[in-house]
């Protein structure tokens, strides 16, 4: 029991860490904004808490089927935290900051090719766009789709050489897919597998 609370609080405090994290680090925050920001946090940890505190399914997948969720989380929380530094750079530069901006800059120009997403972003601004908009999207979309590259390569890794989620014995649909009904009709793998695909068509 008390395992199972300071789990949930922990998850509960690193989700609203992550959320107040560009409030916090960036100088240039309305307070109106801080102020939702800190509302959000608190709401988003509430719910985690919540949800991994309680024994039954709800809407969160993959809760008892590591390292999931924890993949998805450092990609997030090291896109978000990389893109902060990167932007305070900008008011207050350190070497830390310009290190990211420089490295960020080549990774935008390397994937900005036709068709890529980088330049998918980049076509979305209006075109009369101030250069250094566009420039510091190009910059931000190059480290985001890279951080999210190396997430798949680690998610492949935890999948064909460490056996997820197998490795622990069975897998539990039921906990782990709460919104997937087994008992639907058809073959359950196919069914899983063509749910897969849809899910990564709109990734």
């Amino acid at each position: 029991m008390i395992s199972q609370i300071t789990n949930a609080l922990v998850r509960a405090v690193l989700v609203a860490g992550l959320l107040a994290a560009p409030s916090l680090l960036l100088p240039t925050t309305v307070t109106d904004t801080a102020q939702l920001v800190v509302v959000l946090a608190i709401l988003a940890s509430f719910m985690t808490f919540i949800e991994y505190y309680s024994r039954y399914p709800s809407i969160v997948e993959f809760r008892f089927a590591p390292p999931i969720n924890r993949i998805k989380f450092i990609g997030l929380a090291s896109t978000v935290l990389l893109l902060t530094f990167m932007l305070r750079g900008m008011v207050d530069p350190t070497g830390w900051s310009v290190f990211l901006w420089h490295l960020g800059t080549g990774l935008g120009e390397a994937i900005d090719f036709p068709y890529s997403p980088v330049r998918l972003v980049v076509l979305m601004l209006p075109v009369d766009a101030d250069s250094q908009l566009v420039a510091s999207v190009r910059t931000a979309a190059g480290l985001s789709y890279t951080i999210s590259i190396l997430m798949i390569f680690v998610f492949i890794t935890a999948v064909r050489m460490f056996g997820w989620p197998l490795r622990n014995g069975a897998f539990n649909v039921w906990i782990n897919l709460p919104l997937f009904d087994p008992t639907g009709g058809g073959d359950v793998l196919q069914r899983l597998k063509r749910d897969a695909g849809l899910r990564a068509c709109r990734v």
